[in-house]
């Protein structure tokens, strides 16, 4: 079942009236840097809902850490564009973190990365009240810890291939999978997925060479279904998402999956 209504069958979030403070949490923003750090803490207990950023640059997203737990499945980055606001990410299911802290938790959330080019960059993650006694231990909602699987940055070579490759720390389930390429001198038209394995299992569904439209995967794609991998792993487990470049020129592309 997904987290999202998980959360809302144990925390009965229907019909629920706004109290103060339960808005969106957000804290002071990072201006002019490369390597950013961002945190937050919560006035009052909270379910944290939809997860947003945005930057004046792409970047990484190296960890997003809550009550000190890394949400990162992976050992490879993120990357800013899957969260950012203006994705269709951003009113999905996978975007819903469904994790409830108590009030006044020191760094309720710290989000840490590095930008492309010195910049500007904060978050918003969206708020629902809770009572305190409604809060669960970490413990007690450790599966919802599994929230994004980083596939970090890799280059695809002029007229050529290239791949990202992450490696799983934990066991999890990979969900929707989101794709950026960061290079203006490269159309997305030229670029194309080959395979996506996860240890070792083809996930593409044909039986002969497959080319699949790189904005299949962008986070501005409207078929969310579609973009959903479905994969329970363990830790340790493998995953190899291969380009094709029809391009005269290298492109630089990034990639996120969103845990189910």
């Amino acid at each position: 079942m997904n987290k999202e209504y998980r959360a809302k069958s144990q925390f009965g979030l229907a019909g629920k009236l706004r109290t103060s403070q339960s808005l969106i949490l957000s804290g002071p923003q990072s201006a002019g840097v490369a390597a950013y750090k961002l945190s937050g803490t919560a006035a009052r207990a909270s379910l944290l809902q939809n997860l947003s950023l945005d930057s004046t640059d792409g970047g990484t997203v190296d960890q997003i850490k809550i009550a000190g737990q890394n949400l990162n499945v992976s050992d490879q980055p993120g990357h800013v564009e899957a969260f950012s606001s203006k994705s269709n990410a951003v009113g999905t299911r996978q975007r819903f973190i469904g994790i409830a802290v108590k009030a006044q938790q020191a760094s309720t959330i710290a989000i840490d990365g590095t930008l492309t080019a010195a910049g500007d960059i904060n978050f918003a993650c969206s708020l629902h009240p809770l009572d305190d006694d409604e809060v669960p231990t970490i413990e007690e909602q450790a599966s919802f810890f599994n929230y994004f699987c980083g596939l970090g940055t890799g280059v695809i070579a002029a007229g050529g291939t290239g791949q990202l490759r992450a490696v799983t720390t934990r066991s999890c389930k990979l969900g929707w999978m989101v794709l950026t390429n960061n290079t203006a001198a490269v159309p997305n038209a030229d670029l194309t997925i080959t395979s996506v394995e996860v240890n070792g299992l083809e996930m593409l569904g044909g039986n002969n060479d497959q080319a699949v439209p790189f904005d299949t995967f962008a986070p501005e794609a409207g078929d969310v279904l579609g973009n959903m991998l479905h994969a329970d792993v363990e830790a340790n487990a493998v995953v190899l998402i291969t380009f094709a470049n029809k391009n005269a020129a290298a492109a630089t592309v990034a990639g996120t999956i969103f845990c189910e």
